[in-house]
């Protein structure tokens, strides 16, 4: 029996996998490293937002009124909270494996696109 990674396990950065063109993507083409970065919620989210936009980025404040609606919790605080989260540890997260470009002194944070992540987020629709 397969252990899937729980939501606060963040060990072993994995370097980024090459792309695949492939459409119909299965569980066996998309790398251990994807699943464990896509177990939080907030990262989902983060992947969500970015792309269903048009450019596939965000600033900061986009990606935390985004979050803070879908965790209906619109409370400065939450604000706050959300941000340092993203800024400390998701977004550097998402970074790392190459799902997103974040430029920490614009807060700009783009999306690279995946078709292996599309189809994995179907199957974790928050």
């Amino acid at each position: 029996m397969t252990d899937f990674p729980t939501e606060n396990d963040d060990s072993d950065s994995h370097p980024p996998e090459e792309q695949t063109d492939h459409q119909d993507v299965s569980f066996h083409d998309i790398p251990d490293h994807f699943f464990s970065a896509l177990t939080n919620r907030r990262r989902r989210c983060v992947i969500a937002y970015l792309s269903n936009t048009s450019s596939n980025s965000a600033t900061m404040q986009e990606l935390v009124e985004d979050i803070a609606a879908r965790e209906n919790d619109n409370k400065t605080d939450s604000f706050n909270e959300i941000e340092i989260t993203l800024f400390h540890h998701h977004l550097p997260k998402l970074a790392d494996i190459g799902l997103v470009e974040f430029d920490k002194r614009s807060e700009t944070i783009r999306y690279r696109d995946d078709p292996r992540v599309e189809s994995l987020l179907t199957h974790f629709q928050s």
